[in-house]
């Protein structure tokens, strides 16, 4: 079975932490910002991460582009969905340069879990919704719901926020 974990969540959401922690668990994939696998799946193996947060690269992803790829590929599709404390996720942002203001920020947040929630519900494709937060503090949650879905990770997390609130 081709299995495709799909990583989505608004930007600065903590999408490449939990891509980079699939990876190390053996995934083929990466956490950059660009994706080889838009280009190609050459050598992608059974058992891939492919990482989008929303917006990405300045655009709207058509994530039901992203599944029919992926079907039409032979992939079994699972969606893992991560969020931020929303504070932080604003002022990541705008450290990161994903959105010039924290109002753009504030307005981009909820437009990405739109998109997200809906493409699942629509798609009805199987979805797990993770808490940086909890990733951070509780990452046993994380691993037993992974093996769960057959994989086995290992998250080495940080606490990023508390360079926003501290």
């Amino acid at each position: 079975m081709k299995r495709c974990f799909l990583v989505l969540g608004p930007e600065s959401s903590g999408t490449r932490f939990v891509t980079r922690t699939l990876i190390d668990g053996g995934c083929h994939g990466t956490d950059e910002h660009e994706q080889p696998l838009d280009q190609t799946f050459d050598g992608a193996g059974d058992l891939i991460v492919w990482r989008r947060s929303l917006p990405h690269a300045g655009d709207w992803p058509d994530l039901n582009e992203l599944a029919d790829r992926l079907q039409l590929l032979g992939y079994e599709a699972r969606v893992i969905v991560i969020v931020r404390d929303h504070y932080s996720a604003v002022r990541s942002q705008v450290s990161q340069i994903h959105a010039a203001t924290t109002e753009e920020a504030e307005r981009r947040i909820p437009e990405a879990l739109r998109r997200i929630f809906e493409f699942i519900t629509r798609r009805e494709l199987p979805a797990r919704l993770f808490t940086y937060e909890g990733l951070v503090h509780q990452p046993e949650a994380f691993q037993l719901a992974m093996q769960e879905w057959g994989m086995e990770v290992n998250p080495k997390p940080f606490d990023a926020n508390r360079k926003y609130i501290a």
